[in-house]
């Protein structure tokens, strides 16, 4: 049981740091709407890291809203139709709730059900979808929707099936469907998402469309409101900005535009190293408490202490805002003690080793959550961004 769970907290920990965990590709089949398809991953979709002369203008990808990690049974939110502005540039855009499992990109357990909003040929569209990866992501039609109507989505899970749900309480219609998704897999994210929307031919997103402003209200997963501690951001990247989440109240968060600071673009790429260290190093000290090979889970822990000690340089290097200095010294303390802690596995014994990387493990956690506290402290985003040069 305890090796179970180690290894469900190494993948609930990747997908939290890497800012993972987002809309399948998608495929519309009717002429007016081929070209739209949505994309999973924020990767495939950036660009190098860039800067304005206004603001630092990293590429965080095609997404803005929350993700919220642990086990998920059901979602739902409720939401206005965002209509076209006056003068929106050709594009689309879709706004979706979501759960997925953990796994690799593509293949990872998904379904999600939203609306797709959008002018790619000159004609404005306004439809709701559903999808999942046994669909292979193909977007399913129910029925088309109109700027302004008041919608409900809603996903359950029953057995082995997925109970997905659209009404437009404006006109009162809805749609109930079910489909088989991730049998006998840990669901481990809901979200709750504002997507640029994918043009299949070129894999690159379509420009952004000018929308009306977009609020998510009666946010709920497994039927309780979420806790905005357990909550990770992303922002979608727009030409000269951001659209953010704002915090969530009550049950609910607005989406809104928002611009990265100097001292945010540093912490992303202070603590960027240590993320993408951490899950790698974790798996393989993993397999070796399990007897697995020595060499590899001595490469990552190695490549952990070093991404962390310079981390750990790095944020002591700089001056951070008051709201942000307790959660970077909480941080830089943990990642002094996971040095520490790193730089005795040589002289572990075999009956030690389970314990020892529980050890590890345990303070990776605490890492992941300081580094979580301090985004939220400097009201940053999920996705790291890389060191220049790296």
């Amino acid at each position: 049981m305890k090796r179970a769970r180690a290894v469900a907290l190494t993948a609930c920990i990747g997908v939290t740091l890497a800012g993972c965990g987002s809309s399948q590709p998608t495929n519309r089949s009717t002429p007016d709407r081929a070209t739209t398809s949505t994309t999973r991953t924020q990767a495939s979709s950036t660009t190098p890291t860039q800067t304005t002369a206004a603001a630092p203008h990293p590429n965080l990808g095609p997404f803005a809203g929350y993700i919220w990690n642990g086990d998920v049974d059901s979602a739902r939110a409720d939401w206005a139709v965002p209509g076209l502005l006056p003068g929106s540039p050709r594009g689309a855009a879709a706004t979706w709730i979501g759960a997925e499992a953990s796994g690799p990109t593509g293949v990872a357990p998904f379904v999600q059900v939203g609306i797709n909003e959008g002018n790619t040929d000159g004609t404005p569209f306004y439809y709701a979808f559903y999808s999942s990866t046994r669909l292979r992501f193909h977007p399913v039609e129910l029925f088309d929707v109109t700027p302004g109507d008041q919608v409900s989505a809603a996903l359950s899970r029953r057995g082995a099936r997925w109970q997905i749900e659209f009404v437009d309480l404006t006109v009162g219609r809805q749609r109930r469907v079910s489909v088989v998704e991730g049998v006998g897999r840990r669901f481990n994210e809901a979200q709750y998402s504002q997507e640029d929307v994918t043009d299949a031919r070129t894999h690159r997103p379509f420009p952004y469309p000018s929308l009306s402003p977009l609020r998510f209200t009666a946010v709920a997963v497994n039927g309780m409101v979420p806790q905005p501690s357990r909550l990770t951001a992303n922002w979608l990247t727009e030409p000269e900005g951001y659209l953010a989440p704002g915090p969530l109240q009550r049950d609910g968060f607005a989406l809104a535009q928002t611009q990265m600071t100097g001292a945010g673009l540093r912490y992303l790429r202070a603590i960027a190293a240590q993320d993408n260290a951490a899950v790698t190093a974790i798996v393989q000290l993993l397999g070796w408490a399990q007897g697995g090979p020595t060499h590899a889970a001595g490469a990552a822990a190695r490549r952990l202490a070093t991404d962390l000690r310079t981390t750990v340089s790095m944020l002591g290097d700089e001056r951070w805002p008051t709201a942000a200095g307790p959660a970077i010294s909480t941080l830089r303390a943990d990642a002094l003690s996971l040095i520490a802690l790193l730089s005795t596995r040589k002289s572990t014994t075999p009956a030690e080793r389970f314990a020892w990387t529980q050890r590890v493990d345990h303070l990776v956690g605490l890492v992941t959550a300081d580094g979580r506290t301090g985004r939220q402290a400097l009201r940053l985003p999920s996705p790291t961004v890389p060191r220049a040069g790296r």
